[in-house]
Order: structure tokens, then sequence, then C-alpha cells
């Protein structure tokens, strides 16, 4: 949530003017130096600040991701390829669970666990699209995928390695690698802290 500071009405975290009266989010001062707002309260700050000395809050700075990526692309790419995964989970679960019923029955244990991580990753892909709050938690440790590859090339053969292989590639690897844009980004998404409540 940002607060346009010659009006106060709430701005679109993106925006450069506000629309409400037409002002620069950014302003240059009389000393012909960059003016910047704290986004929760509204103050002006030091262009260099860390934290606004009017309500305490972190100064957030704009999240850049390694490849240049604006913050709503590196969020709409991060769900496709969570989708993507989804779709691989499904289409091994399908085929081990098919020759769970056919040919032997252990193969279903993991079609079903499969199954069910493939609807976690396809619930997923939809909420980071609207909250990027524990993307980093999500995606950091690596002893749940670990286990989930082993079961799978042990219990499922090679086919179930797939849906693991794509995750660590793919997924995992271009959270990490995009780490201070994702915090940067759940920083923004956290709620403003609000003195009134003190």
């Amino acid at each position: 949530m940002k607060y346009c500071a010659n009006c106060g009405k709430e701005i679109d975290d993106n925006a450069d003017v506000c629309i409400g009266c037409g002002c620069s989010v950014k302003n240059i001062n009389k000393n012909n130096r960059e003016t910047v707002f704290c986004t929760h309260c509204g103050k002006e700050i030091s262009a260099n600040a860390a934290v606004c000395v009017n309500c305490g809050c972190a100064v957030s700075p704009a999240p850049v991701a390694q490849n240049g990526m604006s913050s709503d692309e590196l969020v709409n790419e991060l769900s496709k390829r969570v989708k993507i995964n989804a779709i691989i989970w499904f289409c091994v679960a399908g085929l081990q669970i098919f020759l769970g019923i056919t040919y032997n029955w252990i193969l279903l244990i993991p079609g079903v666990l499969n199954l069910i991580s493939a609807g976690m990753d396809l619930k997923l892909s939809k909420k980071v699209l609207t909250d990027q709050t524990g993307i980093i938690k999500e995606y950091e440790p690596i002893v749940g995928p670990v286990i989930t590859a082993v079961y799978n090339l042990i219990i499922g053969g090679v086919i179930g390695v797939a849906g693991s292989v794509y995750y660590f590639v793919a997924i995992r690897q271009f959270v990490m690698n995009n780490r201070q844009a994702f915090e940067a980004l759940e920083a923004e998404s956290q709620p403003a802290f609000d003195k009134n409540n003190l």
C-alpha cells in the first residue's frame, strides 16, 4: 500500500504519478535533490534512508530481478513455472496410478502422493499472484524435494524423477537466483505498521 505525499490518496505501488492530484510520486526539492516519500505513511524521507523516521517502517528498495524482470513479470513467471510443475506431476501421477492398477499396486503410493503434490502446486501457482509472502520459505528448503525425488526413484521408477528435476532446475533455482527481489516483494506485501494501534 502506497500513499501520495501531496494529497494522501492511496496509489498503486508502481505508479509514478498520483491519479488523485497529478503530482509525481518522486519530486525534486528546492536543493535539486530527489525527494522521496515513505510508502507507508507518505512523509518525506531522505533518498538514502533505510528507515522512515516518522513511522519507523523499513524503506523497501524496488525489487530488481537478476534478469531485469519487473515485480509483476517475476511473479507471473514463478506462477507459470509452478503451474507447469503441477501439470508434470499430474501426468506422472496419472501414469503411476494407471501402472499401479494394471501392473503393480506399489506404484499407487507415489502416484497418490504426486497427485496431492500436483494439486498443491496448482493452488500455489494461483496464490503467488496475489500473495508473495513465504516464497523463499517455500522454496529454500531442500529436504522435502529430495525425499520426493528419492521415493519416486525407488518406488515409482525413473518416470517419477521428471517432476523433481523440473522443480530443482526451473523453480527452486529461479527463486534462489532472484532471492533479493522475492524478499523485497515479501516485505512489500507485509501489512504496514500502524502507529495508532499502539
